[in-house]
């Protein structure tokens, strides 16, 4: 049985620069996480974004991905690049 989280309210705001994910799934059934750089659409509204740049890709066992069953290694690597990215966008002085 999972547990409910409580997070606060979503204040909307938003930095300018972030990451947009997606897995994309092949014809022949591989799988892909990828990450594009994006902006925040702060004229409309701030919560949308829009791709601006391709930043990589983790290809994914369907299975294990299916089950949840992502090694520790995998799972980090996706968690860098991520925060990696991020500081390197530079809304932050982290």
């Amino acid at each position: 049985m999972s547990e409910n989280i409580v997070t606060e309210t979503d204040d909307g705001v938003r930095a300018t620069n972030g990451i947009v994910a997606c897995l994309r799934k092949f014809p022949d059934g591989r799988l892909r996480i990828v990450f594009d750089d994006a902006k925040a659409d702060y004229v409309e509204r701030p919560t949308s974004w829009k791709p601006t740049a391709f930043f990589t890709w983790t290809q994914l066992d369907p299975a294990k991905l299916r089950t949840m069953e992502l090694s520790k290694e995998q799972l980090a690597e996706i968690g860098f690049n991520l925060v990696a990215r991020l500081r390197a966008l530079g809304d932050t002085d982290a």
